[in-house]
Parts: structure tokens; C-alpha cells; sequence
């Protein structure tokens, strides 16, 4: 798959099941886009940073990371908020975990959808394992891969087949 591809697969993702969801969380900036979410992704998978290519040609917005627990966040005296974007980590997570039972809920409504995600979520998953992080499980069993999502703050559980 050409890396055009990746990047509209990504978006259209991001569009359709992230950012719907993302708007709810507290620090989730308000203007927000696809093209942020997709340098923030290639700034930490490729240059491990918050730039990227997007961002240096101001065709994205830069964002930072910390953790829910911080008391101040240091972008108001680095940079104003339409340079850069301060996200907390966690809601991040838990707006990808809500993004993931979002499209589960697509899949089981679309046959060609499931079969294509079942064939490549057994070429992906030897056996279960414990995404801590996002407080999800996947089990595969055969051809099917089942998510059980736990909400960190509430401790609520999600089991989707």
C-alpha cells in the first residue's frame, strides 16, 4: 500500500470514527483536524517529535502530550495555542478506545467490513493480549477478534464480539 494511500485510509479513519469523539474530551483542542492527527502520527513514528514535514510547512498544527496529572500546562508561555496544541494523554487514549468501539459498531453492521477486519486481525494477532494503555483486551479466536474495552475513569466494561 502506497504511503498516499495510508494517509487517506488514516484520514477518512481519523474523520469518521476520532474526531467525533475526540470533541467531548476536556483538553481536545477545538479546531482540530485530520491533517493534525496525521503529522502528530508521523512526527512520533518517524522523527520522534511533535514536528513534522506538515508542521514545519504550516500545513499542520503541531501537538504536545502530558498527563492528565500536571498541574500547568507550559504552552502558554511557550507558544499561544493556535501554534501549538497541548493534548492530555489520556484523553487521547480513551478518545481512541470510544473511536475503536465506534467503528466495532460499524463492523458488525457491514459483512464485507467484518470479513476484511477479521481476515487482518488474524494475520496481525498470534494470540490475545492486554492494550493497558487504552484499557482494551483483544482475544483472536480463528478468524474473529473480539475487543473488550474497559473505560479507565469509570471502570465500565464494553464487550464487543
Amino acid at each position: 500500500m502506497s504511503e498516499g494511500a495510508n494517509h487517506t485510509i488514516f484520514e477518512n479513519w481519523v474523520d469518521r470514527y476520532l474526531l467525533p469523539v475526540l470533541k467531548d474530551k476536556p483538553s481536545a483542542p477545538a479546531k482540530l483536524t485530520k491533517e493534525d492527527l496525521w503529522s502528530a502520527r508521523c512526527g512520533v513514528l518517524h522523527e520522534h517529535s511533535s514536528r513534522s514535514d506538515k508542521t514545519r510547512r504550516n500545513k499542520a498544527v503541531p501537538i504536545y502530550y502530558e498527563t492528565r496529572d500536571r498541574k500547568e500546562s507550559w504552552i502558554p508561555w511557550k507558544m499561544d495555542r493556535e501554534t501549538a496544541y497541548c493534548f492530555v494523554i489520556e484523553d487521547l487514549l480513551d478518545g481512541l478506545v470510544d473511536a475503536v468501539a465506534l467503528f466495532e459498531r460499524t463492523v458488525e453492521g457491514d459483512r464485507t467490513l467484518e470479513e476484511r477486519v477479521n481476515a487482518k486481525g488474524a494475520d496481525m494477532f498470534a494470540h490475545s493480549f492486554n492494550l493497558r494503555a487504552v484499557g482494551g483486551v483483544f482475544h483472536v479466536t480463528g478468524n474473529r477478534v473480539k475487543a473488550e474495552f474497559r473505560k479507565a475513569t469509570t471502570g465500565e466494561n464494553q464487550a464487543k464480539k
